[in-house]
């Protein structure tokens, strides 16, 4: 390895002449240790595969310009500076109706429900027109809907028990999500709540949103998590709106459910065929079976004649439709007249005024306060159907006896067709399920203070 220095004319600055000083002899026994080698900017490493001294090469002329072959000419030029942008040139691009001339159009086949006078003009999509101002695209003609698709018919419903074919289910109609009652009595009642301080609103949740959960619930049987999209909240936050309009609800026990009027029922006043023979009668009172959902240890108590696990409800109506007493939590197995036995036992059980009576079905047998209907003769209004008229005393009382217990039939019909949780197999502990039967039954009277809905059934006579 040696070292040596590069003069200023090696590097085609400056002549060494001018500078007599610049250049130096170069030591050629210079040790070849790394950390004993000068870092001058001037002084450089030439490493050689022999011992050798590299000859220095001989230095250029002042003023001598590279050979051509060194310096190929770029194949960009340079850049011109300018204080302004460039611009490209615009493309003169030829006319598109130059190049492809408009084709004979097409024979267009008539859509359905149209003619072949009504088939698009032609061209379909014209030549772009170049303006300054954007371009429009013309409104597509389409033919009417009606035309391509026509109504079908309504799929046939089967009838539910208390309703006609001609009258379709209620919860087909309307919105999927709806709380199963009108406006008016959704407000008062969420009115009546704040009212009263029974509920109040949180910092992201209303009165109003409390209650709809609620209302969906027991209207859809529903599950928690299939509330998450709608509402926006975790499960644990709808369980507990659910179980605090759940009690607030049950507060309006008292108020909503209330013995019936001893006055005579106008229904029957103004009807010859019921006054003078029942104007001591104040309701109706039957049983239901509810769906429940039970432990399997206990679930043969709750086993009857319904098919699966169910409780047995007892309820009194009045004839406006509306409950005046409500017993839920008895096995499906039980007997309807020993509900009955457990209701009047009670302290806070039916009440019963003298004088007066209830309508009951041949189950519960003759008791006092209590009118069934005569045993071993025809009974329900469809078997006097078709021209077959009374034909001795028995089947009279007995048809107009089905004429007026006919009420808590069409009363259950409603109840169970509004809220979904009575009709399906619920998914709560059977302490709640009990609790929401009674609920129910206070909603269907907050309803029917605002009139008759489309989920109460026609009468039949």
């Amino acid at each position: 390895m040696q070292i040596r220095a590069v003069s200023q004319a090696e590097l085609g600055r400056e002549n060494p002449a001018s500078h007599p000083g610049s250049a130096e002899l170069i030591p050629e026994n210079i040790p070849t240790h790394p950390e004993r080698i000068p870092t001058h900017p001037l002084l450089r490493i030439a490493s050689a595969s022999t011992r050798n001294p590299v000859a220095p090469s001989p230095p250029l002329p002042r003023h001598a310009s590279a050979p051509p072959h060194r310096h190929p000419s770029p194949i960009f030029p340079p850049a011109r500076r300018s204080s302004s942008p460039a611009r490209l040139p615009a493309p003169s691009h030829p006319q598109p109706a130059a190049l492809h001339p408009a084709a004979p159009p097409l024979p267009v086949q008539a859509l359905p429900g149209t003619t072949k006078s009504q088939s698009p003009p032609t061209p379909i999509f014209p030549p772009a027109r170049r303006s300054s101002s954007p371009a429009r695209l013309p409104a597509p003609s389409h033919p009417q809907p009606a035309a391509l698709h026509p109504a079908a018919p309504p799929l046939p419903v089967q009838a539910l028990p208390g309703t006609t074919k001609s009258q379709s289910p209620p919860w087909r109609s309307g919105a999927p999500w709806s709380l199963r009652m009108k406006r008016t009595p959704f407000f008062r009642l969420c009115t009546l709540f704040r009212e009263r301080s029974l509920l109040k609103d949180s910092i992201h949740t209303s009165i109003e949103e409390q209650v709809a959960m609620f209302l969906l619930v027991v209207g859809h049987n529903t599950r928690f998590r299939a509330l998450q999209p709608t509402f926006r909240r975790s499960i644990e936050v709808i369980s507990r709106y659910f179980k605090a309009v759940l009690y607030v609800v049950g507060e309006l026990r008292d108020e909503m459910i209330r013995p019936p009027s001893t006055q005579i029922h106008p229904k029957i006043q103004e009807n010859n065929r019921f006054n003078p023979y029942f104007k001591d009668c104040i309701g109706a009172i039957d049983g239901t079976h509810v769906l429940a959902r039970v432990p399997k240890n206990i679930s043969a108590a709750f086993r009857g004649r319904k098919e699966g696990t169910t409780q047995n409800v007892m309820a009194a109506v009045d004839f406006d439709l509306k409950f005046t007493y409500v017993l839920a939590g008895w096995e499906g197995s039980a007997h309807d007249a020993l509900v009955l036995a457990d209701a009047v036992e009670r302290d806070d059980g039916l009440s019963l005024p003298p004088g007066k009576v209830y309508l009951v079905d041949a189950g519960y047998g003759v008791k006092p306060g209590f009118l069934p209907p005569y045993r071993k003769t025809r009974y329900h209004l469809k078997e006097y159907g078709g021209g077959n008229n009374p034909e001795n005393y028995k089947e009279l009382f007995n048809l107009r006896h089905s004429s007026l217990r006919i009420t808590i039939e069409r009363a259950f019909a409603a109840y169970k067709n509004r809220w979904k949780f009575v009709y399906n197999k619920p998914f709560h502990p059977y302490k709640t399920q009990v609790k929401v039967v009674i609920a129910c039954a206070i909603l269907h009277n907050w309803v029917l203070q605002f009139g008759e809905d489309e989920y109460f059934p026609p009468e039949e006579t």
